[in-house]
């Protein structure tokens, strides 16, 4: 939920580092990015009060706050930033959100759909190293010391 456009910390259920940082690619000029998912309200799963997704923006880190509800449905769809989370170990979990069910998770959620995602999600990740997509890049030091970004 979100009161006054803050994350009540209450109903946070997990947080994961992604990106070049949990990758270990990051550079000087990275900033850390976050996926966190919160446990709607009765009101909100009921529909009676609105939920949404909702990011935070700084030149430290980036937080993308997922309501679980919307989580769950982009794993199951194999969404590749979504099901990352599956396999990375959170820098945070709830108390009450045993590993046990995260756990659980994996098996309940993961699907023949991910296998198609995720191969569309490499070709268009080849491309873009190929020069045959994305040709354009914010990051010419990289080029520099690796030959691509």
């Amino acid at each position: 939920g979100r009161r006054k456009g803050v994350l009540v910390a209450r109903l946070l259920m997990a947080r994961w580092l992604v990106g070049s940082h949990a990758y270990g690619v990051a550079n000087h000029k990275s900033d850390r990015d976050y996926v966190s998912v919160w446990l709607e309200t009765q009101e909100q799963v009921m529909g009676l009060d609105r939920v949404r997704t909702s990011q935070y923006t700084s030149p430290e880190y980036d937080e993308t706050h997922y309501p679980f509800r919307e989580w769950v449905r982009l794993v199951g769809q194999g969404n590749p930033n979504m099901v990352e989370t599956l396999f990375l170990r959170p820098d945070y979990v709830a108390p009450w959100w045993a590993p046990q069910s995260r756990a659980a998770l994996h098996t309940a959620l993961l699907s023949s759909q991910a296998l198609k995602r995720f191969a569309g999600y490499g070709c268009s990740q080849i491309a873009a190293l190929e020069g045959r997509r994305n040709k354009k890049t914010n990051r010419p030091e990289v080029i520099a010391q690796y030959g691509w970004d």
